[in-house]
């Protein structure tokens, strides 16, 4: 994980080494690290969006996802979320 830490310090060098991700134990500590905290990131996003703007951010029953950043997976898992959050909240509002 420290590659990782120490890669990631660096990505505004342009005359950086690009992260090697060929290796197994690379790949997983990514995941392990970088994913979980990426959804939670998006979360909490999408909850300050939801209170400056007041009212629900997705007002359709088709919604677009724009990757923005962690990889489809992670921002298809925090928007699942959001909305489960979401709806576990309105329902105890009822």
């Amino acid at each position: 994980m420290f590659y990782l830490s120490d890669s990631y310090r660096q990505l505004r060098n342009p005359a950086r080494k690009p992260v090697d991700y060929k290796d197994t134990a690379t790949r997983f500590a990514y995941v392990y690290k970088y994913v979980a905290a990426h959804g939670d990131y998006l979360i909490q996003v999408m909850q300050r969006l939801l209170w400056r703007v007041g009212s629900t951010l997705f007002t359709d029953k088709i919604a677009r996802v724009t990757c923005v950043g962690g990889g489809p997976g992670t921002d298809i898992i925090a928007v699942l979320k959001y909305l489960d959050e979401h709806n576990k909240e309105k329902r105890s509002r009822r």
